[in-house]
């Protein structure tokens, strides 16, 4: 409490006590200014240990109290001034980090599209399908194995399919293990179903051979081990 000069009057316009007969007093007493704050602390057996001439412990207890007040309070407003400055410096960070995310963004240029989504895919490329059915596709039967008359053999077993025998005969070579199905220049699909019909795995163009070695026929079908 203040006059308007700065001057402080509280501790002026106190009444002096004087003895514990005007306790009751109304007239001894005051109203605090509106910015004080008031602790109270009850120290246990006061008056026993005034009574025993006991000042010294007594006004020690009330001062460790007023000690002990002063100092919590510090300490609440420095935990206040923390949790201030944390959560700025928290803030300031977060705000550092979502402004980089975003240069980032747009920073960073969009994937390019990729060649399969700019150009049209190219459509696989299928089997060949065989042309001239069955009854008109011819076959030459030779025997690469070597095993007398195994290409004879080997041509009843195409004749059962409807296929047309051009001839029987020996291969350029007998030492085939496996046998193989070879073809003329365009006729790749009907290969493939007499081998398929022969359960035989390969069908390829002609290797070691060429076309006048056909006598003809559209496909070599040569006999393997």
């Amino acid at each position: 409490m203040t006059t308007p000069d700065g001057t402080d009057i509280f501790y002026g316009a106190i009444p002096v006590f004087r003895g514990f007969g005007s306790l009751m007093d109304p007239a001894m007493y005051a109203p605090l200014p509106d910015d004080w704050t008031v602790g109270v602390a009850d120290i246990v057996e006061s008056t026993k240990a005034i009574a025993n001439q006991r000042y010294k412990a007594v006004n020690m207890a009330g001062a460790a109290i007023i000690a002990a007040g002063v100092a919590a309070v510090e300490l609440f407003v420095l935990i206040l001034i923390g949790v201030a400055f944390g959560a700025k410096v928290v803030g300031e960070k977060a705000e550092t980090i979502v402004a980089q995310t975003i240069a980032k963004q747009t920073e960073t240029p969009p994937p390019a599209a990729s060649e399969e989504t700019t150009t049209k895919q190219k459509p696989k490329k299928t089997a060949p399908v065989a042309e001239l059915p069955r009854s008109r596709t011819s076959v030459i039967v030779l025997n690469g194995n070597g095993i007398p008359a195994a290409a004879a053999v080997a041509a009843e077993q195409v004749r059962k399919f409807e296929y047309i025998i051009a001839a029987t005969g020996n291969a350029p070579r007998t030492d085939f293990q496996r046998s193989v199905v070879m073809f003329r220049p365009g006729y790749e699909g009907e290969a493939r179903r007499l081998a398929k019909d022969l359960k035989i795995r390969r069908a390829t163009p002609l290797d070691g051979m060429g076309p006048r070695d056909l006598q003809g026929a559209h496909i070599a079908y040569i006999v393997g081990a």
